[in-house]
């Protein structure tokens, strides 16, 4: 999903400025299926209208899209990673948002589906961090959106009477990946209450609809007549990521959040999508692992981290990984094996921990029930960690069942003369606390 910042450059050409990119036509295919990780990819051609530099008129140009959900064993949240590919437009012809993943979700457990149990409250960051404090959500729900945000950017919505919750959250912090934006900002640093950031020219306590960062329920609040109901709740799931105006199509953006981004040619990003009970945090919990990762670095006795990866799963140009060998598109701690063998120290910062890390080992020739030692223990395959070999890119992927804190070292090393099981896929979540 993505929206023109001029709709007329479509809506005058009798064309959607917005289509679902469900509704297009889309290629599918599986991408990897060991046996405890897979990746599923999706392609389509997304039509973006924009301004031809030579002529100044309208004209359409194709935008590819390659997304890819990866799963894993042993984590809860899987992985949404996209590559926007702008290439076939000029620089700064198209000036346009992106708000994917998107759509109405259902909630399990609630009745009657999406429109079964309304929604408790919703919650955001971008610079800062906002929440309401409501038991039931409406226009006049009370809210904080005074912290600072020093975590991922993310989108949180959960239901009022059902314990349940749905997020999206970024892999790294949201300095290093910005998100949410449009009008949305006046409220930023304030409390309810405080005189700013609320709607009063229509009447209620929360920012004004079309100023909240990402799209959420913010449209839903209407009776039957079409007239805004501020005291009304809602039970729609309706749910989306987002970025400013111009994040997909040009050279040089300075967002709402004081950030500068790039929109063009490509742009590539990666959020987890959360699942799971209200009470547990799910959404914030994702959010902390990406400090908990910025607070954190990677060194090798044995191999050695990798410190430039591509950027995107279409976009093979370097970036910098930063901590190194902290892959954001995958959301993997990443090393180079050397024959077959890799010891992984990490440094996690003080108060910090990461949980059930996914470790990823590039240039392995070897099996997916590899020696795995932490801090000189053994560990036991598909008990203490969860292992995949990948053999087209010779990568060994795995999901560590442990929670790292402090200093810890991690040794992997392939068993002579095995060969990689048969790829089987079964993916697992843990509910474990370690």
């Amino acid at each position: 999903m993505s929206h023109l910042r001029d709709a007329s450059l479509a809506l005058d050409q009798g064309e959607d400025d917005s289509p679902l990119g469900s509704s297009l036509d889309s290629t599918s295919s599986v991408v990897f299926a060991g046996r405890h990780h897979a990746i599923h990819q999706f392609t389509l051609n997304y039509p973006r209208w924009g301004l031809d530099p030579d002529f100044g008129a309208p004209r359409r140009y194709d935008m590819p899209v390659t997304v890819q959900w990866v799963f894993a064993t042993g984590r809860d949240h899987p992985l949404w990673t996209v590559t926007f590919d702008l290439s076939q437009a000029p620089a700064d012809a198209v000036e346009a948002d992106f708000r994917a993943p998107y759509g109405n979700m259902n909630f399990d457990g609630t009745p009657s589906g999406q429109w079964g149990d309304v929604i408790g409250g919703v919650a955001w960051g971008e610079s800062h961090r906002f929440v309401t404090e409501a038991s039931e959500l409406t226009l006049d729900s009370p809210w904080d959106w005074s912290a600072r945000n020093s975590g991922a950017a993310y989108h949180a919505l959960w239901t009022a009477n059902v314990d349940a919750e749905m997020g999206l959250a970024g892999t790294v912090t949201a300095a290093r990946q910005d998100a949410g934006g449009y009008q949305g900002g006046a409220g930023r640093g304030f409390r309810s209450g405080q005189g700013v950031g609320e709607c009063s020219a229509m009447g209620y306590l929360m920012p004004c609809v079309w100023a909240w960062p990402y799209q959420s329920v913010n449209y839903s609040f209407y009776d039957a007549a079409g007239r805004l109901a501020v005291d009304s709740t809602t039970a729609s799931k309706r749910f989306a990521w987002g970025a400013d105006w111009g994040s997909l199509g040009k050279r040089d953006v300075e967002t709402v959040n004081g950030a500068r981004v790039s929109g063009w040619p490509k742009c590539s990003y990666s959020v987890y999508v959360v699942l799971g009970p209200h009470s547990e945090e799910p959404t914030l919990r994702a959010v902390r692992q990406a400090e908990a990762v910025e607070m954190s670095s990677l060194s090798c006795t044995v191999g050695s981290p990798v410190w430039s990866s591509a950027t995107g799963v279409a976009d093979p140009a370097p970036q910098i990984l930063t901590p190194t060998g902290f892959d954001p598109v995958y959301g993997a701690w990443t090393a180079w094996a050397d024959h077959g063998a890799v010891t992984m120290d990490f440094d996690v910062g003080a108060g910090y921990e990461l949980e059930n890390p996914l470790i990823l080992v590039r240039s392995y020739w070897g099996s997916e029930a590899p020696v795995v030692l932490l801090d000189g223990v053994a560990l036991l395959p598909d008990v203490d960690y969860y292992a995949s070999y990948r053999q087209d890119q010779h990568e060994l992927w795995m999901t560590l069942s442990r929670t790292l804190r402090a200093q810890q070292r991690l040794t992997i090393r392939q068993v002579s003369g095995d060969t990689p099981a048969n790829s089987v896929l079964r993916v697992r979540p843990s509910r474990a606390r370690h």
